[in-house]
């Protein structure tokens, strides 16, 4: 059964530990700047692979990076590992909306265009993985056929929204 949060506190748990999260102070260069989910997922979606690639590979964090870059946000010390995203979305202008244990979409949770999802490290992968939800469903290096998780089983996720 998948456990959804919809959040409004000002700290979350991630991998068992608390972490303040809402009101973070947001990088200068990105306050008062608009953000364009359609643009920004288009930059994924004509950049994308045309199918899913080997396991291991390991692109979804470079993918998502370039396409923050491409619409002129600033993403100072950009993590090389997907699951160390939610701590720096925060600071680059997004809120945290929702987090819990799902296997393959939360219930409870209906996504937009331009949603950051962040799953944490697990057995599949040590780096985790991030997508954002287009209009093709969600994406990062390639479009995944069933949901925001790639990986078998339950896992642990965080999605973001541009505030």
């Amino acid at each position: 059964m998948d456990k959804v949060v919809l959040h409004t506190s000002d700290k979350f748990t991630w991998r068992g530990s608390s972490h303040p999260i809402n009101g973070l102070p947001v990088v200068p260069a990105n306050a008062g700047k608009t953000f364009d989910p359609v643009s920004f997922t288009g930059y994924l979606l004509e950049h994308r692979k045309s199918a899913r690639p080997k396991k291991g590979e390991g692109e979804c964090a470079g993918y998502i990076s370039r396409a923050f870059k491409a619409q002129g946000l600033e993403v100072p010390n950009c993590p090389y590992s997907a699951c160390q995203y939610v701590f720096h979305l925060p600071q680059w202008g997004f809120g945290l909306i929702a987090s819990g244990i799902c296997e393959r979409n939360p219930n409870g949770y209906e996504p937009q265009i331009g949603d950051i999802c962040v799953l944490a490290a697990g057995p599949e992968s040590i780096h985790g993985h991030i997508c954002m939800f287009t209009s093709e469903g969600w994406c990062s290096d390639w479009i995944y056929e069933s949901g925001m998780n790639p990986y078998k089983g339950e896992c642990q996720y965080a999605i973001f929204r541009w505030k």
